[in-house]
């Protein structure tokens, strides 16, 4: 007497689960079959021939993962083909066959089954079938968001271009400007823009606050902050402002005003940027 028994099972490489007849996966997952087929009776089969069938395209073969008792099949085609021969076997003969597959990426709506099959035979004995399944839920994507804001400020008298830091003398008119990026996949809202000219010998020149190139509220900016209201994703929105450095008697020496902005948003806390105005006594 003969027979073959035939199990599968998968488990999520990603997820690091362990193997059941049925596993959860994302878009992209990789998981790993394990196909173990035992020959049974008091006599020996010849012509035991195993067979794959990944019929959903959205399931696809990873590399050369396939290996039958530890040892790696070098073409796999037959496997998921017309069948890879494993050869004869005497009773209580064990082949472990393991072989790893990725799930697409897209192509999902909602929830997704994607049910493998595997079907061993041999000459003396018909064929004997396992499922194992994948079952893929596409759901939205996680919200993610953040602030970028960069501050950069320039010489108007000496008509030099924005950067980090640049060079002033007493008396000399400087324009800031704020940058402000909501990268992310989500909206934001309450964005508010703060800055601080906290060094006297630096001050605001009254009108000259700009928001996309519209006028906006100065004493807010430099109070509990300026509102922006809600940006969208990747939104960015410019700020533009000139303040007025002391005259020659309100310095004794060179010295570095440094000048803070941060932006928030209901969602993201604090972001913060600097601009220095290196003062130059002579």
């Amino acid at each position: 007497n003969r027979d073959l028994t035939i199990s599968k099972t998968v488990r999520n490489v990603d997820a690091a689960t362990s193997f059941s007849s049925s596993v959860n996966a994302d878009p992209g997952a990789l998981v790993r079959f394990q196909i173990t087929i035992i020959t049974t009776g008091n006599a020996a089969q010849s012509n035991i021939t195993v067979r794959d069938t990944m019929a959903d395209s959205r399931l696809s073969l990873v590399g050369s993962t396939l290996t039958v008792n530890g040892s790696s099949v070098s073409n796999p085609v037959n496997f998921f083909g017309s069948g890879h021969n494993l050869g004869s076997a005497g009773g209580s003969t064990t082949f472990n066959i393991f072989f790893d597959a990725r799930v697409a990426a897209s192509g999902f709506g909602g929830s997704t089954i994607i049910t493998n099959t595997a079907t061993v035979s041999s000459a003396e004995v018909s064929g004997r079938s396992a499922t194992a399944t994948v079952n893929v839920t596409a759901g939205p994507p996680a919200e993610n968001r953040d602030l970028t804001i960069q501050k950069q400020v320039r010489n108007i008298e000496d008509n030099t271009t924005y950067t980090s830091s640049v060079g002033a003398d007493p008396g000399e008119r400087v324009r800031f400007r704020l940058t402000v990026t909501a990268p992310g996949n989500a909206s934001q809202t309450n964005v508010t823009v703060q800055d601080s000219l906290s060094d006297n010998r630096l001050t605001f020149i009254s009108g000259t606050l700009y928001v996309d190139n519209a006028p906006a509220n100065a004493s807010a900016l430099f109070g509990n902050g300026l509102n922006l209201g809600s940006t969208n994703v990747g939104q960015t929105r410019t700020l533009e402002f000139d303040a007025q450095v002391a005259s020659a008697s309100a310095f004794s020496s060179n010295v570095a005003l440094t000048n803070t902005a941060t932006v928030s948003s209901a969602e993201v806390g604090s972001r913060s940027a600097t601009a220095t105005v290196n003062v130059v006594v002579t």
